[in-house]
């Protein structure tokens, strides 16, 4: 992994959390909170990335995900609500 790009260990480790908690929870839902997760990610795969993870909503998992990066906050507000209807954003100033 150490030589690998910062971005690229994340998703590793984002993937690895995933499937870890996945296995844990025995197919019951739980809730996964990220902080900046995809900072460090490519900009073209942070799309990708954020329909991953809010793909988990299908197993009725909650995401709580905290960014600073405007792009990524634009990016979840793009995606999120067509989703499921149960994507909800709050900004705290």
């Amino acid at each position: 992994l150490s030589d690998l790009s910062t971005g690229t260990q994340e998703q590793i480790f984002i993937a690895m959390r995933m499937g870890f908690s996945s296995i844990a929870m025995k197919g019951q839902s739980a809730f996964l909170i990220l902080d900046d997760a995809f900072q460090h990610s490519d900009w073209p795969r942070r799309e990708n990335l954020i329909t991953q993870i809010l793909g988990l909503r299908k197993n009725n998992w909650q995401i709580f995900y905290f960014s600073m990066d405007d792009h990524i906050r634009d990016l979840f507000l793009e995606i999120g609500p067509k989703m499921d209807g149960s994507f909800i954003s709050k900004e705290l100033i």
